[in-house]
């Protein structure tokens, strides 16, 4: 039986949000989702509570976007030890 190796793995979006977290730990969650909805309130709020510039958070997320990208993208690679079938050769 084949099992999708997405139940085991966050979405791409779930590991930048929590990286977001990590990195930004006062903000919340609904600051967070501006990051997607309304990039603009989000870079205020990391402004408002971190005191960092709009051109120095856009670079730190979309490093933080590059490194969740290549995560998932490993995460989603078919494993090397795909079910296979075997023949047994039937010596008479």
């Amino acid at each position: 039986m084949y099992e999708s190796t997405n139940n085991n793995s966050q979405t791409h979006a779930q590991k930048l949000t929590a990286e977001i977290k990590k990195i930004w730990g006062k903000l919340t969650d609904e600051e967070i989702a501006f990051q997607v909805s309304n990039p603009t309130k989000f870079y205020e709020a990391v402004n408002n509570k971190y005191s960092i510039r709009k051109d120095e958070a856009e670079k730190t997320v979309k490093k933080l976007d590059a490194d969740c990208a290549a995560a998932c993208s490993k995460d989603a690679k078919p494993s090397d030890n795909a079910s296979a079938p075997t023949a047994k050769a039937a010596n008479s």
